[in-house]
């Protein structure tokens, strides 16, 4: 499982300087890793959605089965 949650404190700061030094990977990017093959930018953005609806109830979100489910409907209007 590929969980998504917010980021405690302390990890805030550490990630705004990963993302400064170029470290930092787009959730396109991450979700097209896991399908194999380039996500479409409405698909990502609707994870991003997902992900910020998720981080402010205080909730986690699998991308992989997120991903996992946008497949199995593409593979089911085939």
């Amino acid at each position: 499982m590929n969980s998504v949650r917010g980021p405690r404190d302390n990890e805030e700061e550490r990630a705004f300087w990963l993302q400064k030094q170029g470290h930092a990977r787009s959730i396109q990017h991450v979700m097209s890793d896991i399908a194999g093959y380039e996500i479409e930018d409405i698909v990502a953005h609707g994870a991003q959605l997902g992900i910020e609806n998720a981080i402010q109830n205080g909730l986690t979100i699998d991308l992989v089965d997120l991903v996992n489910q946008h497949m199995e409907w593409q593979n089911s209007l085939v």
